[in-house]
């Protein structure tokens, strides 16, 4: 799993090296608001498969 401080602090290195602060956290910003709209779509996708309590699946 991937946590969100290890690629913020990824970002800080390549901020350090570069002087540029912008572009590397702007990536970090994109690729975190990918990877939890991808989770809640599976997570959206699971709700509807499995089936409910007291309901049967169809």
């Amino acid at each position: 799993v991937i946590a969100i401080l290890e690629i913020l602090n990824v970002a800080r290195i390549i901020g350090d090296r570069t002087f540029n602060y912008l572009i590397p956290l702007s990536m970090v910003g994109g690729i975190y608001l990918l990877l939890t709209l991808l989770a809640s779509a599976g997570i959206r996708y699971l709700d509807k498969r499995l089936p409910k309590e007291g309901i049967p699946l169809k």
